[in-house]
């Protein structure tokens, strides 16, 4: 029998896996449930060539080698051959790490990784962690992990290497510029404890609310934020702030949109069958009436891109930012019999008005493309977060309309 699981995918290529906080945000989402053994697809031809190539490895090639082996590599290069970055095949040795991927119950040294140009990027480090406390900075490039070069390593084989168990140290060499050679920093690995949400008073009547990533408990959380802001400190308007949040559970985001969104639709999800479902607002006692900006950026995935379009459909408030990253779609876990499992990516998400986030991303309102060091986000230095505030002034002003 084999369980599947199906939620909303937040891994990114180019924002990817938080090393050693929670990987890229896949975490559980949109359905849970049980499916039946699934039929064997395909012609005996091809299981026979397949069972024929295995044969003759076992028996001719020079060294000996494992059943298992032979298996784990064919299945991989079934799931590669779709070309498809959020499909793979997870092997049975893989599965332990691969489940607490999922539930963010891993540790490693507390960055967000990024491929710039080909090359493993640090794109920031999460304060007050061991990568933060080393002296890591945004851009530094990752040119080797424990004496292995990264040249031609994948994002996620990167971020596989760097996690690992609490109190073992792992050594990045790092290239960055005004050094003359990379430097390698030793550092020690530690449990990552990230807040997803953090608020404050930005100006007379106006708030900010960061959201780092849509967890099982951010839809509660932003709303308590949310009320605080409104009923306690009198604040009118508020910006939402999504740049770099790589997305997490579906059902967060519909949640934190049905703060400011009483009813109506969120997002719709539809498969290969052609088939649509649609998740609407739930029609909780509370809603806000502040008027809303939604800061994004090209990091800014997934469930991010779901809450932003549910706003701009709705005409619920104004995006300000750059385009966001366009990576929103459903992914399958299916168990296998060998104990591994496969991930493919089954349906996608469209915003309320049926516009394809996949690959197109949301284009913002009013685009202000920063500059945006990641490392300034949030304090006075933020000139994307000061252009955010002044438009928000002017929705707060009735000088500007969604």
């Amino acid at each position: 029998m084999s369980r599947k699981i199906a939620y909303a995918l937040t891994s990114l290529v180019v924002l990817a896996l938080i090393a050693g906080a929670f990987v890229g945000g896949f975490v559980y989402g949109h359905t849970v449930g049980k499916a039946g053994a699934i039929p064997i697809i395909g012609t005996p031809k091809g299981l026979q060539v397949l069972e024929e190539a295995r044969n003759i490895i076992m028996q001719q090639y020079v060294d000996k080698v494992s059943d298992a082996k032979l298996t784990d590599g064919a299945l991989d290069g079934m799931v590669e051959s779709l070309k498809d970055p959020y499909s793979e095949y997870v092997a049975p040795s893989k599965m332990t790490a691969f489940r607490a991927h999922m539930l963010g119950e891993f540790s490693g040294v507390g960055i967000t990784l990024g491929m710039r140009k080909g090359k493993v990027t640090v794109v920031r480090p999460i304060p007050k962690t061991p990568a933060a406390r080393a002296g890591l900075r945004p851009g530094d490039v990752i040119v080797s992990i424990d004496g292995t070069p990264t040249a031609k390593m994948s994002l996620a084989a990167a971020s596989e290497k760097i996690r690992g168990p609490k109190g073992t140290t792992v050594r990045l060499g790092i290239s960055r510029t005004g050094l003359a050679k990379p430097k390698v920093y030793p550092i020690v690995r530690a449990t990552i404890s990230v807040p997803t949400i953090t608020s404050s008073v930005v100006g007379p009547g106006l708030g900010y609310v960061s959201l780092r990533s849509f967890s099982p408990a951010t839809g509660a959380d932003f709303e308590k934020a949310i009320m605080d802001l409104e009923r306690k400190k009198g604040v009118k308007g508020v910006i939402v702030d999504l740049r770099d949040n790589p997305g997490g559970l579906v059902e967060a985001a519909v949640e934190v949109a049905s703060v400011f969104i009483p009813r109506g639709t969120v997002v719709s999800i539809k498969g290969r069958d052609g088939r649509s479902e649609t998740m609407s607002a739930i029609d909780n006692e509370y809603h806000s009436k502040m008027k809303l900006v939604v800061l994004v950026n090209g990091n800014s995935a997934s469930a991010s891109e779901i809450f932003a379009g549910a706003v701009q459909d709705n005409k619920r408030g104004l995006v300000v930012g750059t385009k966001t990253f366009g990576k929103a779609s459903v992914q399958t876990i299916e168990d296998l019999e060998n104990g591994g499992a496969i991930k493919i990516t089954t349906a996608h998400y469209y915003t309320p008005k049926g516009r394809l986030i996949a690959k197109c991303g949301i284009k913002p309102d009013v685009v202000d493309k920063g500059p945006a060091d990641p490392m300034t986000f949030g304090t006075a230095k933020d000139a994307q977060r000061k252009r955010a505030i002044e438009i928000l002034r002017k929705l707060v002003d009735g000088e500007l309309r969604p």
